[in-house]
């Protein structure tokens, strides 16, 4: 599948797998213990605001290791799989409009402070978190996988995977099932997130959506057990029709590179 690869942004800056390895470890592990020091620490201004930066320190220097936040050099065209994409943007749209809207009113009500402090802990999140891992991470599976013609759904699921697994050090506050939980539904999240990285060829997209989904009133506080049940329900579909959008994009893919041999 050379004219795949050829078109795929990370293989023209090259990076090597083992020093994407370690520059995904240095900045995982940073932003997980400064994220987890925070919760044993009061959320306000003056400890959120160095966590921001830091942040955005850490967001900036996964960018300049990988030079690209792109997947493709150039977007290819989309076939059939175009009718999918619009179900899957209707679909991806209303869910987060009727999932964001009791949490994004509960945070316009709070005191400026605290509201500045959610935006600031949510905003961190999104970019610190879609530049390792719909980025830096996305990429380093994309050079795993780099002779497999289902290349995007391989990087999709093991990038998904790594971001759900993150989610482990939360067990330093939360209890068990509820981090098990977390990383479930982290999972559901991230595989929705690398199809909108794709299809975008942007990681803007990703760190907006990101952001919104973050924007929690109790952002700070440890996430409660659920019942498994609306979880299953609520996440499943995600991962389903995620997954068939990114199919349908990597057949076209495919299709177009037979088509040019």
């Amino acid at each position: 599948m050379k004219i795949i690869r050829d078109n795929l942004a990370i293989e023209k800056t090259n990076p090597s797998i083992l020093k994407m390895i370690c520059n995904a470890i240095v900045v995982a592990t940073l932003y997980l213990s400064y994220t987890q020091i925070m919760f044993f620490q009061e959320f306000d201004l003056n400890h959120v605001i160095p966590y921001f930066l830091l942040c955005c320190l850490l967001g900036l220097c996964t960018f300049i290791f990988c030079r690209t936040t792109r997947v493709f050099n150039t977007r290819p065209k989309q076939g059939k799989s175009i009718i999918m994409t619009i179900i899957y943007f209707i679909g991806l749209i209303l869910f987060c409009t009727t999932v964001g809207i009791s949490n994004w009113g509960a945070v316009f009500i709070l005191n400026l402070s605290d509201k500045l402090v959610v935006i600031l802990i949510a905003l961190a999140a999104g970019i610190v978190e879609e530049l390792l891992c719909r980025n830096l991470i996305f990429n380093l599976f994309i050079k795993c996988f780099d002779n497999t013609k289902w290349i995007l759904i391989w990087a999709s699921l093991s990038s998904s995977i790594v971001f759900g697994l993150i989610h482990l050090a939360n067990l330093t506050h939360q209890p068990c099932i509820s981090t098990l939980q977390q990383i479930f539904y982290a999972f559901a999240f991230g595989v929705m997130l690398c199809f909108v990285h794709i299809f975008s060829n942007r990681i803007w997209p990703c760190i907006l959506l990101h952001f919104l989904m973050d924007l929690q009133a109790d952002i700070s506080q440890p996430v409660s057990v659920q019942s498994w049940e609306p979880i299953l329900l609520e996440f499943i579909p995600i991962i389903i029709i995620s997954l068939l959008a990114i199919y349908f994009y990597n057949r076209d893919l495919i299709k177009n590179t037979n088509s040019s041999l």
